[in-house]
């Protein structure tokens, strides 16, 4: 236990550096960024050694729809699964993706050492509107991509898959694959 006064070597914030708590929520409205907002998001969080071991999270969106993360331990495993009826405010996250929108997401991330995950992650029934210009090329060799591009919309896809290990700082996508009217990609590599 730490005493809450401060010495001249701990400080008060020393309390939170080995933290270990079962916190249970029951927020109304809570903010995940300007355009998305949860309300009555629920659950509860186990955190050991200032790490979330197990949490069960659920909420929904103001404008409508689902959101679910869960965290918990599978055959000594660490399983995180989340799952939102809105995938644009995870998606833009990511600085080198523009012109996202629509969408749904899944996605599954096994711990299988301290340094060793397995992830899966599905979008479906989305937008990508500022596309590099091979792209763009591609598409309009189909009439359905000449349309995309004419509404200004951006072009469709039903579902992005990607399958990826990551060990330590690298990731290596072992399939990468998005399916659209317009076009089709697939790939694979790694990410240093």
């Amino acid at each position: 236990e730490k005493n809450l006064k401060s010495t001249s070597k701990d400080s008060f914030f020393d309390i939170f550096n080995n933290i270990s708590a079962s916190v249970n929520l029951d927020i109304k409205k809570a903010k995940l960024d300007d355009n998305y907002k949860f309300k009555d998001l629920i659950g509860n969080v186990i955190i050991k050694k200032n790490k979330i071991d197990k949490a069960n999270i659920s909420s929904t969106f103001i404008r409508g729809g689902n959101f679910v993360y869960t965290k918990k331990n599978l055959d000594g495993k660490k399983v995180t699964i989340i799952s939102s009826d809105h995938a644009s405010p995870f998606v833009k996250k990511f600085d080198f993706i523009k012109g996202f929108s629509g969408g749904k997401l899944d996605f599954t991330s096994t711990e299988i050492k301290k340094d060793l995950s397995r992830s899966e992650l599905r979008i479906y029934d989305f937008k990508l509107k500022d596309m590099p210009a091979l792209t763009k090329l591609l598409s309009l060799a189909s009439l359905q991509g000449i349309a995309d591009l004419a509404t200004g919309e951006g072009i469709r896809f039903d579902e992005f898959d990607m399958d990826y290990e990551s060990v330590g700082d690298t990731t290596t996508i072992k399939e990468m694959y998005a399916i659209g009217s317009a076009i089709s990609i697939l790939m694979e590599g790694y990410i240093e």
